[in-house]
């Protein structure tokens, strides 16, 4: 929160951007939620597959 609020009192950065910088901080933080939930469901799906080849030897 305090690099939030020193960023908004720079005067080179109007408000507007300031949260436009946090929402796009926000949409890659969830995106990278997003991908590492997508990872552990391949990870699961993979060793699965390689479960059923084994026990179908």
């Amino acid at each position: 929160m305090t690099n939030a609020n020193k960023t908004t009192k720079r005067e080179d950065i109007s408000a507007p951007e300031a949260d436009l910088i946090r929402h796009s901080a926000t949409i890659s933080h969830s995106a990278r939620l997003g991908s590492a939930s997508y990872n552990l469901f391949y990870v699961f799906f993979y060793f699965s597959s390689i479960y059923n080849v084994v026990k179908g030897m």
